[in-house]
């Protein structure tokens, strides 16, 4: 993986993070940075794609932001 890959990577999960966990608009998000998600922002999320991004946040030691993202994974089907 490229950096730029790897930063469009970061920046897609953090993206849904700040919209699936903290409540952001997707709209906003794209109009105050790029507009890369590791989720289709205008559905339901999938819960392989939440599952996906807990693996990038374990991967990253981001622990805490594991926690919101099981209990949403727990969730969906």
């Amino acid at each position: 993986m490229t950096d730029e890959e790897a930063e469009l990577l970061d920046l897609s999960m953090r993206n849904s993070f700040e919209v699936l966990i903290n409540g952001l608009d997707a709209g906003e998000v794209i109009i105050q940075d790029f507009g890369y998600f590791a989720h289709d922002p205008s559905r339901v999320p999938k819960k392989t794609e939440v599952m996906s991004m807990i693996d990038y946040f374990i991967s990253t030691e981001e622990y805490e932001r594991c926690i919101p993202l099981k209990e949403l994974a727990e969730t969906l089907t």
